[in-house]
């Protein structure tokens, strides 16, 4: 894959997408264990002349009022990032667009929403994302 549009119609084949509130993001959510489940958005990169562009998978956690990025941070999850987006924080990864394949989506993905799951249970004792 090499183009956002690529990375869109893959996860359109392969994974239930709930929205898609513009071109620029894919909003999925997926169920977890104990009846639980997890919200994932795919956004589209940001082009930056003479940059690579990389496509991004955010995840939330909680509500930023309610708990502190570093709370999350504290953790100690490893391998991916923390984003503070919006009124949220959550889990995040970037994958360069250009090279990204099916196991360069589907990975993340699942791991993603593993701990954000176990994120959110911890921090918070609810289900919201």
């Amino acid at each position: 894959m090499a183009t956002w549009s690529e990375v869109q119609q893959y996860i359109r084949s392969n994974y239930i997408v709930q929205s898609e509130p513009d071109d620029k993001m894919m909003r999925l959510e997926f169920n977890t264990s104990d009846g639980r489940s997890q919200l994932l958005f795919v956004e589209a990169p940001i082009h930056v002349d003479g940059l690579p562009n990389f496509v991004g998978f955010f995840s939330p956690v909680a509500e930023r009022a309610k708990v502190s990025a570093d709370k999350l941070l504290d953790l100690g999850y490893t391998g991916l990032g923390v984003l503070a987006r919006g009124n949220y924080i959550g889990i995040y990864h970037a994958a360069l667009v250009d090279t990204i394949d099916s196991q360069e989506i589907d990975v993340p993905i699942r791991f993603i929403i593993a701990i954000a799951d176990l994120a959110e249970k911890e921090l918070t004792g609810k289900d919201m994302f």
